[in-house]
């Protein structure tokens, strides 16, 4: 079996979309193994595909565990201060269910857990679930080094953590509120009742995943979600192109999803003529700007026309601080830019995802789509520039025909995209 083929079952069987770092990872692992096994690699590939086991021990090591407790603290507060305390009093003391789906190692659902105690939660449980069954292990055992206590102060450590060994393991108090499934959210029905879960965090998971893959995802995430459910995704994560089945609700540095009930929401050509005919007079139409195309000569001069622009930073993203990509300087490619970004955003390097989306927006100096996801990734960081970025996708809305945009990013993907920048800028939709 070649490693195509492989990489072909696994978006069959677990519904993973591979980027160029995952695929890389897969290549070493199977080169890896067919030495060892003294194989041609074809023939480790096939043995692998055989095997369940050697199936998932493949998943287990490309697969990121990316993780630590409390990880992306805007996005923790924006829960402490807004979701969690919604959906307790929405509970009136009864049963509080949340779900962690992609949990990796099991900082997040802890920090959940934590998080509901602090607040007085008084009946919940966290259901913590990854689609690795090492790392499902790992978070049941519940026990860390303390390289991987990052993100948890003093105090925190004191109340919720008790020493084991040169380890630390989470307190059983906490563990009884926990429960660990090793499941994939994409093609398995989800672990709780339909309507049964008031908040679902899947932070870094979608990117990872074919549509397909996606679309069965968010499909679960919607059954499961109660009314007044939300969902919570990465800092610098959209849905506008995935799903119609979710409304956007901006918090500070953060947006939670509610699900969209019911069909009398506003059609997408009326969000988008109601975006269009909106007149903001703190924003101000931005002019035509000049592509690399237009000046091929002068690629950086081009995207130095963009008003997101900095004048002392490079205005392409760097080989050693950068995602990689397979763009030159001369002919960017937008798609592997905006790619490369959303990786970059799921691995914790928030500066390189800024990177890339400034880069993909000076390809594409008439795209929304990466300035919003700049904005996303700057509002993270509390990098004031946010506000500058949601601006000029706003303008470069407003100047499109409501059937342009629908024609580049689908009618419902089209009304997504405005919803969430309306939310983020304070417009009636």
């Amino acid at each position: 079996m070649s490693v195509e083929a492989l990489v072909a079952l696994l978006e069959q069987r677990h519904g993973l979309r591979l980027d160029e770092l995952t695929e890389e990872r897969l290549h070493g692992e199977l080169e890896a193994g067919a030495a060892t096994a003294g194989s041609t690699l074809e023939a480790h590939a096939e043995r692998v595909a055989e095997e369940p086991e050697g199936l998932e021990r493949l998943l287990d090591h490309i697969t990121l565990q990316e993780s630590s407790f409390f990880r992306d603290p805007p996005v923790f507060a924006a829960l402490a201060g807004h979701v969690l305390p919604a959906a307790i009093r929405a509970a009136a003391g009864g049963p509080l269910v949340v779900w962690s789906a992609g949990c990796a190692n099991g900082q997040e659902a802890w920090s959940l857990a934590m998080a509901l105690t602090e607040l007085g939660a008084p009946r919940f449980e966290v259901i913590a679930t990854d689609l690795s069954a090492a790392a499902a292990a790992r978070s049941d055992a519940a026990v860390y080094a303390e390289r991987e206590l990052r993100g948890l102060d003093a105090a925190r450590r004191r109340r919720f953590m008790v020493p084991a060994g040169s380890r630390w393991r989470v307190a059983e108090a906490l563990r009884r509120r926990v429960r660990v499934e090793h499941h994939n959210a994409a093609t398995e029905p989800p672990p709780v009742p339909a309507g049964g879960c008031a908040v679902v965090l899947c932070r870094y998971v979608l990117i990872y995943l074919t549509p397909d893959a996606a679309d069965g995802l968010l499909g679960n995430i919607a059954t499961a979600l109660g009314p007044e459910g939300r969902l919570v995704i990465g800092a610098a994560e959209s849905l506008w192109h995935l799903s119609e089945r979710f409304t956007p609700e901006s918090l500070p540095h953060a947006v939670a999803y509610r699900h969209r009930v019911g069909t009398d929401d506003a059609g997408p050509r009326q969000v988008l003529r109601r975006a269009r005919a909106y007149e903001d007079p703190g924003v101000q139409r931005l002019p035509e700007h000049q592509t690399a195309e237009d000046d091929p000569d002068d690629p950086e001069r081009a995207a130095a026309a963009h008003p997101l622009a900095r004048r002392t930073a490079p205005t392409t993203p760097r080989a050693e601080t950068g995602p990689r990509t397979p763009t030159s300087p001369a002919a960017p490619d937008g798609a592997a830019l905006l790619r490369g970004g959303e990786a970059a955003a799921a691995r914790g390097d928030l500066a390189a995802a800024a990177a890339a989306f400034r880069g993909a927006a000076h390809h594409a100096p008439d795209d929304p789509v990466p300035l919003v996801q700049l904005g996303l990734v700057l509002e993270a960081t509390g990098d004031p520039g946010a506000g500058a970025a949601y601006r000029a996708a706003w303008a470069i809305v407003g100047r499109r025909p409501p059937e342009a945009l629908e024609t580049a990013l689908g009618a419902l993907g089209a009304t997504a995209l405005v919803g969430l920048l309306a939310s983020k800028l304070g417009h009636p939709q």
